[in-house]
């Protein structure tokens, strides 16, 4: 605990975090163990005088007692965060409801969806709002009335599918309502900061789908990489980049902040000299959280700024920076305010990913050769740097998407470089048209760069036979994987063979528990019942196959996607069958034995 304290703490307060999720202690309890917590964190404090004599026994269990401390907020701020979110209100079919819109969300090919929140119910609660595209786009402007179809959030189809009711009302949104007709509004009075720049940035998205010169494919991408913006974004785009295993790229996150830090920095560091560098540091970090604010400070994007913003501090105050410190002050001022983000994906994996650089870079660059030339050495990091990340975030990813995309470290190599240029000219751009500035010239430009960047992207995705799909891995296995990757770093430094036979021994075990648990899963034999859109469905899994009941006419693409996928990945069924059923046939006969479909 005395070389990283932070991060010890910070485990500690995830841990807490973790426990109460699973366990679901009771108020009295919580708050039985905050006291008994912090009674033991005191213990400390009154041997302060003679700290110096005390045993060695006596100092780790005062270690003890301060990370239980942290486990105890962890379970404190967990219980209090769900009590806050919790919402119970007798939804009627018919509603009527004012709301105002919060954020614009991904469209489908019949509805825009919007985030917004809900002002006439017993309390404000915040709700998914899918309006007809016929009709009139909303704004942030104003406040809406209507009555609509209100609907509960759906239970998960499957055991093993996503569970996005969970995911919803993590994020404070408990219902669905549905619009077919135009609303009647009100103007706001006064209208808020927040909403003003809400309402100037959705004015430059219109802008930019209104520019005629830019290609639509274009026009996405800079809306998506500077405005944070994906609701329109094409599935061939979003395809492309997930099955290149670059779908982080469309997100904005560390990278994209990085780039933009630097960019202001550098062009700061121009005008100023050296002893102004504090003031060019603040100027620069001012302007990132501004930008931060402007494209609506989603949860990637705050991550990143409070990443960047605590690392400079270190610079500021004379400190030495240190980027496990920077990594748990950050995760403690993220979790505190809203502790459901242990639980969000891409923070999982933008703290896996800078944990992994911290732990695998220096190893990485020094076990490759040493360039004497600048541009090769600078390849030599990019390639440490995205091999650090991957390795990092790879249990995550399996545990997760059960896919892996054998080609994605070259991916990564060839289009992160590029992605940094295409970031600057694509913020140049918006600059442009926001502004009613016509340069026929610059707009072709960019039309052919960001073409050429699209292909790129294209030809490392045209290779299905490169992703591996359908890769079990459950909880076990990824704490054994995430082992050898600890292992990893003592083996690249150092290639020895206790360190050879210590990553052997890691890699034995894990190959050892899959192979028991693909046999304990051959040898089990079950029966579940699913509702898909209300057509109920029958699964009996035997040995190596799993055999799927379903009604006629029901959506193949959709049960694949949330029934058929999910189940053979988690039960490690290589075949499977589908079987139509007429839709009134509640009794399945197989094999000699009756199945009620529930």
């Amino acid at each position: 605990m005395k070389k990283q304290p932070l991060f010890i703490l910070l485990i500690g307060y995830i841990l807490g975090l973790l426990f109460e999720n699973f366990f679901f202690l009771s108020g009295s309890c919580v708050y039985a163990l905050v006291i008994l917590s912090v009674v033991g964190a005191c213990i400390p404090f009154i041997f302060k005088k003679s700290y110096n004599q005390l045993s060695p026994y006596t100092l780790v269990l005062q270690e003890f007692l301060l990370l239980g401390f942290f486990f105890t907020l962890g379970v404190l701020s967990y219980f209090l965060s769900l009590k806050s979110h919790d919402f119970s209100y007798p939804i009627k079919p018919k509603e009527k409801i004012t709301f105002s819109l919060q954020h614009e969300l991904k469209s489908n090919e019949k509805y825009r969806k919007y985030e917004v929140k809900i002002h006439n119910l017993s309390r404000n609660t915040l709700a998914i709002f899918s309006h007809q595209k016929k009709l009139r786009p909303l704004d942030f402007q104003h406040y809406y009335t209507g009555t609509f179809n209100v609907y509960k959030l759906k239970e998960k189809p499957s055991p093993y599918s996503f569970d996005y009711k969970k995911y919803l009302e993590r994020k404070g949104i408990h219902f669905l309502i549905y619009s077919d007709s135009d609303l009647s509004k009100t103007k706001k009075n006064p209208i808020g900061i927040g909403d003003r720049i809400k309402e100037k940035r959705r004015k430059i998205l219109i802008k930019i789908d209104r520019a005629p010169i830019l290609s639509s494919k274009n026009k996405e991408l800079i809306k998506a990489i500077v405005l944070a913006d994906k609701s329109r974004i094409s599935p061939d785009i979003t395809s492309d980049f997930t099955h290149a295993g670059l779908a982080h790229i469309l997100t904005i996150s560390g990278a994209h902040m990085a780039v933009i830090f630097w960019m202001t920095f550098s062009l700061l560091s121009l005008i100023f000299s050296y002893k102004y560098r504090k003031i060019v540091i603040l100027i620069s970090l001012t302007l990132i959280w501004c930008f931060c604010v402007f494209i609506g400070y989603g949860n990637p994007i705050v991550r990143s700024c409070i990443m960047i913003t605590v690392y400079y501090l270190y610079v500021l105050t004379q400190r030495t920076p240190n980027l496990l410190h920077s990594l748990s002050l950050s995760a403690f001022i993220i979790l505190i305010f809203d502790p459901f983000q242990i639980f969000d994906l891409g923070f999982q994996l933008s703290f896996s990913a800078v944990l992994g650089i911290y732990w695998l870079y220096s190893p990485i660059v020094k076990a490759l050769p040493e360039n004497k030339s600048k541009l090769l050495e600078y390849f030599t990091k990019i390639l440490a740097l995205t091999l650090s990340a991957q390795i990092a975030t790879l249990p995550l990813i399996l545990y997760y998407f059960h896919q892996f995309y054998i080609l994605s470290v070259l991916a990564n190599l060839v289009i992160v470089p590029l992605t940094e240029i295409v970031i600057i000219s694509s913020l140049f751009m918006v600059f442009i048209v926001s502004s009613g500035i016509k340069i026929p010239l610059l707009f072709s430009l960019y039309n052919i760069s960001s073409e050429v960047f699209l292909s790129l992207v294209h030809f490392f995705s045209s290779f299905p036979s490169f992703i591996l799909r359908n890769i079990p891995l459950d909880i076990s296995e990824f704490f054994v994987l995430c082992t050898i990757i600890f292992s990893l770093r003592f083996l690249i430094l150092q290639f020895s063979l206790k360190n050879i036979l210590i990553s052997a021994l890691f890699l034995f075990l894990f190959f050892s528990l899959r192979l028991a648990l693909n046999f304990h899963a051959y040898n089990t034999r079950e029966v579940l019942s699913y509702n898909l859109g209300g057509k109920h469905i029958l699964s009996v899994k035997e040995k190596n196959t799993a055999i799927f009941f379903v009604p006629k006419n029901t959506d193949k693409d959709h049960l694949t996607k949330y029934i058929i996928t999910p189940y053979i990945t988690h039960s490690r069924v290589k075949n499977y069958q589908i079987v139509d059923i007429l839709r009134n046939n509640n009794i399945i006969r197989y094999k000699g034995k009756n199945y009620t479909v529930y």
